[in-house]
């Protein structure tokens, strides 16, 4: 086993989406490789390859991300996994900890975010013009596009194979869309809680905060242990701007209200062009809501595309500007000296802005051109969100 490219995550998990497509994990390119039923997936020589390569020292190009995560000096969801679930992998006859992609469904329209996991989005980019949608959506994107296709969901027959992993399932991940919305979220949890397997099952949601419902958290207090990985990118209405459609008072009330819960949560801020001037605000707020007791842990997620969004493509005074506000909070906060984590991730956010960039204006264009599409349609204004980075376009 090579320590340098093992991931135990093939071993042990597999991601499931909504168009049947099955993916190594949430960071691998590789949806649409495996079309398979997600039990002939499991053991399939793509996968049995995959596991050989990894363990054998190969830097595969499905798992670039985390490649590229790690060049950066960020650690990769490779590395968390191996931490978490260790490096001595035992077969299994079914994955222990299931991603499940039930539904594009959302009602919100994320910046960052695409046609497959927003039918929000879906509709929006199908009423701008075809030249743009093909520079902006690529790929596996396109196929969400289209009237008939704007909302997707996990087909009837795909049921009978998820109910056969249940027993051996340890934690399930789902996300979406936005899984407090999906029916088939509440369908699955029914399942586990039916069956008599949910005591001994994890679950994680990645949500958006704004549609927290209490019948959802009496049908997750049936499981063994919850945590709410909530997707906010800045404070107030700056996280309205980005996360078009979401409301900042009603994710405040929503956060506060799981925090009175017995589950853990988190708040989980993509780091990228549109906060990363504004996030020590955002940090400030997660820590005025520890009581000294419980933590809301804080995951700084680098964004890794679409490239023209990232924090590299900034002026050299902007970076210096969030570079003096990133120092001064690492120097101010006291949730900060209490996780190593969080304390190290703020660090290798510094040092990547203190980075050279090449083609960095031939990334303001796009994103330019991206962010003044979506601004028309909308009809909002960068400038009266972020006036600093306007003021570079």
């Amino acid at each position: 086993m090579n320590k340098n490219t093992f991931c135990i995550l093939p071993h042990i998990h597999q991601m499931i989406r909504q168009d049947g497509t099955i993916s190594l994990c949430c960071t691998a390119i590789d949806l649409g490789l495996q079309m398979d039923d997600p039990v002939k997936a499991w053991n399939s020589n793509y996968i049995k390859n995959v596991r050989k390569a990894l363990n054998n020292g190969k830097q595969i190009k499905q798992c670039r991300l985390c490649w590229d995560r790690e060049n950066k000096g960020f650690r990769s969801m490779r590395q968390d996994a191996n931490k978490e679930y260790g490096t001595d992998p035992k077969p299994l006859a079914t994955p222990k900890y299931l991603d499940l992609r039930l539904s594009n469904l959302c009602n919100l329209k994320c910046r960052m975010c695409n046609p497959v996991y927003s039918s929000q989005i879906a509709k929006e980019y199908d009423t701008i013009n075809k030249e743009w949608s093909d520079e902006f959506i690529i790929g596996t994107e396109q196929e969400f596009l289209g009237e008939e296709n704007n909302l997707q969901e996990v087909k009837p027959i795909m049921w009978d194979k998820l109910k056969s992993y249940i027993p051996g399932l340890e934690k399930i991940y789902f996300t979406g869309g936005e899984p407090t919305l999906v029916p088939q979220v509440k369908e699955y949890l029914q399942l586990c809680i039916d069956t008599g397997y949910a005591n001994h099952i994890n679950l994680v949601f990645t949500t958006n905060a704004t549609n927290i419902n209490k019948s959802l958290i009496e049908l997750c207090n049936n499981f063994h242990n919850v945590h709410w990985a909530t997707s906010i990118d800045a404070y107030g209405s700056l996280n309205n701007y980005i996360r078009s459609n979401s409301n900042w008072e009603i994710i405040d009330k929503n956060l506060k209200l799981l925090l009175k819960t017995k589950h853990s949560i988190s708040i989980n801020p993509t780091v990228c062009i549109y906060n990363i001037l504004e996030i020590t605000k955002l940090l400030t707020y997660a820590e005025s809501l520890w009581d000294q007791q419980f933590i809301p842990f804080i995951n700084l997620n680098l964004l890794q595309t679409p490239n023209y969004l990232g924090i590299q493509h900034l002026s050299k005074n902007l970076k210096l500007e969030a570079i003096k506000k990133l120092e001064h909070y690492s120097k101010t906060s006291n949730y900060i000296k209490q996780d190593k984590a969080h304390s190290e991730n703020i660090y290798s956010i510094i040092t990547y802005l203190k980075k050279p960039v090449n083609n960095e204006k031939q990334g303001l264009i796009k994103f330019k051109k991206f962010n003044d599409m979506l601004d028309q349609k909308r009809k909002v204004q960068l400038a009266d969100y972020v006036p600093n980075l306007a003021k570079q376009l």
